[in-house]
């Protein structure tokens, strides 16, 4: 047998499915040089890389949503390319099994990305959230066929839609841009609990319990997308509903496996939410108000009393978060947003052996911003090498 048929052997079929509508869902670039010696303690087959990236919706990215970028950096089937070459990179660059958690992935994309990996013998999930006014996107996870086995996969809206309280749609656009006009002009928004909010929100989330091939040990990957709602004493209530939610919903999917969720949690480090998925608070310390009486949302539920801690892999180390994970210049904005909303989670059962160094703030100009010849979307890659089931 040739080395040609060997390869092809060697590369499984896979299998992409959509979300389902509603309720859960159970299945059956570069990196940047310099990051740390990684131990050599752990065995081969409990080792892996855990990969997050916020690739930027391309239906979001514009000439006229990105001004301040450059247009030929901004072209969509440019920015692709150059994200799956660094994704490439970034799983080329480690000797051990990677998992990719991707966030922004829009439906076109998805179809791209599945394209892009099945050959090269690696499994996709994708969980599209929809929205109203564009196109869904979602979350994705991707992994080696070769390295993992699935042994089952959860794809569920995190915060479900409660009966008494879920919104009503406006009974004409007219009487929408009546109430947005009153807002704007300072007129009184009827008062609501961050539980209701919460539950307007239909992101979804994805995970994996994937068991290595080489040593049998099992692990769950975890990722999700959360609201990006600010501004205000009660969104950071809703923020940590969600944050609650989805730490909830891990934990019981994972069981007794180790636990690993990362993703795009559009908090910043020390914000109610952040501290929450750290374990240093309880969601009954940042939301006062009970679950409202006759609106079930049991993934929310599941959520407010975590069972284990979570700690940041980059906080651990590095003995810091990343001074940014995004560069982002919108139009409606009058400078860069720069700050630090990506991370990538642990439960206590796994050991951060190292997380590869990211860019600093010093490089950059005030007015410098992503997408950009360097950085293909406006987010950073993070990444972090992993174990489990080794001693120190």
């Amino acid at each position: 047998m040739g080395p040609l048929h060997r390869e092809l052997r060697r590369v499984r079929p896979l299998a992409w499915r959509a979300w389902p509508p509603r309720g859960p869902h159970r299945s059956a670039a570069a990196l940047p040089s310099g990051g740390r010696e990684l131990s050599s303690q752990a065995g081969p087959g409990s080792r892996f890389r855990v990969v997050t990236y916020n690739v930027l919706n391309p239906s979001l990215c514009t000439s006229h949503s990105y001004p301040h970028c450059d247009p030929a950096q901004i072209d969509e089937r440019l920015r692709l390319t150059r994200i799956l070459e660094r994704l490439d990179r970034a799983i080329a660059a480690s000797p051990y099994a990677t998992v990719l958690c991707l966030q922004e992935v829009n439906e076109a994309w998805a179809c791209r990305l599945h394209a892009h990996f099945q050959p090269r013998g690696y499994h996709l999930i994708y969980a599209p959230t929809p929205w109203y006014a564009y196109d869904p996107m979602g979350v994705c996870l991707v992994w080696s066929n070769s390295a993992f086995d699935l042994q089952d996969a959860e794809v569920r809206r995190v915060v479900e839609p409660g009966q008494s309280t879920a919104p009503a749609p406006p009974p004409s656009w007219w009487s929408w841009l009546k109430g947005r006009a009153a807002a704007v002009l300072g007129g009184t928004a009827p008062e609501v609990d961050p539980w209701t909010i919460a539950r307007r929100r239909p992101n979804r989330y994805a995970a994996a319990r994937l068991r290595f091939r080489c040593s049998g040990q099992q692990v769950c990957v975890a990722t999700y997308h959360m609201p990006a709602l600010f501004g205000s004493a009660l969104l950071e209530q809703v923020m940590a509903v969600h944050a609650a939610a989805v730490a909830g919903l891990a934990r019981r999917f994972a069981g007794e496996q180790p636990l690993v969720l990362a993703g795009d949690f559009n908090v910043q480090p020390g914000a109610p939410a952040h501290s929450l998925l750290e374990g240093s608070v309880a969601l009954g310390q940042i939301v006062p108000e009970p679950l409202p009486a006759g609106g079930s949302t049991p993934s929310a539920e599941e959520g407010a009393s975590p069972r284990q801690r979570l700690r940041s892999a980059y906080q651990e180390g590095h003995g810091a978060e990343p001074a940014f994970t995004i560069r982002s210049w919108r139009a409606d904005a009058e400078s860069p947003f720069v700050g630090t909303l990506d991370y990538i989670f642990v439960g206590d059962d796994i050991r951060v052996m190292g997380a590869v160094d990211l860019p600093c703030a010093a490089q950059f100009a005030d007015s410098d911003a992503f997408p950009s010849a360097e950085e293909p979307s406006d987010h950073l890659l993070l990444a972090a090498d992993l174990a489990v089931g080794c001693a120190e």
